[in-house]
């Protein structure tokens, strides 16, 4: 048995609208009738309960219908009990209406302002085939309204009134559950997409922070060789300082565009690969040696490479200071790059003791580290992006492969043809 939603108490409210006493009473009788040993007489127009207990379950067979009806003898009393309902908070789930009301409006006008006031409620006329026509009654309740009337032509059995009670005021009640249901759906997704926007922005905020510490680090490197060289050698640690600091401006504009764009599109044009590594080995001097890593370099002269150089530098500065975590002290990398076709292949390897082969997948998703307290889980998620998104390449990463021990990451980033293609 399916449980109702326990926030909402079904609506078995009905409305009878017949001008005819006798036929408004026998209603009452049909859908909540006395026990046959305790019959007592009622006011036509109050309403009355079934005596069944509240049902708590929505298996249409087996729960009990606890109807609540109301008569009106005429289109405005209907029209009164209608708006003291919504008054109440107690809306009708359905009604019964004769569509002959005597004097003024009939039943079918009556049911085109009921869906007025509560658009919820449900209809059921109940006529004689001359009294109007189905294309007739359509066009007074309007279009908006055919899945909310049905009818009943006289004359009715007991039978018919119980079935369109129970599946009309069943039908209410399962569709304010969805109302509700999809009403809780909207809430939760609201703080869902608050909770993207909140991790997005923290996100941005650790990615601008990381990359924003690989340049200072950079620049405070510089500072401090400079210091120890003469006039011309400062000029020159001041020179690359600044253009190191010209490289974070550039990385903050990016980040700038990926919040307010969404987008990740920078600007490309073809360098030589080899001199772009040198700049990053002269960028990184203070460090490398500080670690006392190895640097060799196998990067033919003449590759050309179409991307953005800031970005792909960011890039071989992540992995470079991954290498000098990972190798320690008296490392080694090896930069190594050739091209294949239309695509330029650059690896990066070190001589570490490699990645778990389990996390090898792990590796490159954002705030995922195998540093513990030292890593920040940003480096190879931010050259992954670098490489596939905005340069519609491919990164992959894998343990060396020649048995030694080793981590290795691969970047794949096509000319500047099968980039506009795609």
């Amino acid at each position: 048995m399916t449980k109702h939603n326990a926030k909402h108490k079904w609506n078995y409210r009905i409305l009878v609208v017949d001008d005819e006493k006798a036929i408004a009473d026998s209603y009452v009788e049909i859908l909540c009738p006395e026990p046959a040993d305790n019959v007592v007489a009622m006011s036509s127009r109050s309403s009355r309960s079934a005596p069944q207990p509240q049902a708590t379950t929505a298996d249409y067979n087996s729960m009990d219908f606890n109807f609540q009806v109301d008569v009106a003898y005429s289109a405005q009393e209907a029209l009164d009990k209608i708006n003291q309902s919504i008054k109440d908070n107690d809306p009708f789930a359905m009604g019964f209406f004769d569509v002959k009301l005597g004097a003024g409006m009939d039943g079918v006008e009556l049911v085109s302002k009921a869906f007025e006031l509560c658009p919820d409620m449900f209809a059921v006329f109940v006529t004689a085939y001359n009294d109007r026509s189905i294309e007739n009654i359509q066009s007074v309740v309007g279009e908006g309204n055919v899945d909310h009337w049905d009818y009943l032509s006289k004359p009715f059995s007991h039978s018919e009134i119980l079935q369109k009670a129970r599946n009309f005021t069943t039908l209410w009640n399962l569709t304010r559950e969805q109302s509700e249901h999809e009403e809780q759906l909207q809430i939760m997704r609201k703080k869902m997409m608050e909770n993207e926007i909140a991790s997005s922005i923290a996100a941005v905020a650790r990615g601008v922070g990381h990359e924003f510490g690989n340049i200072l680090m950079q620049i405070i490197g510089k500072a401090e060789l400079g210091l120890n060289k003469d006039e011309q050698g400062l000029r020159e640690a001041m020179d690359k300082g600044l253009d190191a600091s010209q490289r974070a401006i550039e990385i903050l504009d990016r980040f700038k565009d990926l919040t307010e764009t969404g987008s990740t599109s920078v600007e490309k044009q073809s360098f030589g690969l080899q001199e772009l590594v040198l700049g990053v080995q002269e960028l990184m001097e203070h460090q490398i040696k500080v670690s006392g890593l190895e640097i060799q370099m196998s990067v033919p002269k003449d590759l050309q490479v179409f991307a953005n150089q800031t970005s792909l530098m960011q890039v071989l500065v992540n992995l470079i200071i991954n290498a000098i975590h990972a190798s320690g002290s008296d490392g080694k990398v090896e930069i190594t790059a050739e091209k294949k076709g239309n695509v330029n292949y650059v690896t990066v390897r070190d001589h570490g003791p490699g990645v778990p082969p389990e996390l090898l997948e792990k590796i490159t998703q954002p705030l995922f580290t195998t540093k513990g307290d030292q890593g920040t889980g940003l480096g190879l998620a931010i050259c992954k992006e670098i490489v596939e998104i905005e340069h519609k390449g491919r990164l992959t990463v894998d343990n060396a492969s020649d048995g030694s021990t080793g981590f290795m990451v691969t970047m794949e980033i096509p000319d500047k043809e099968l980039q506009e293609v795609a």
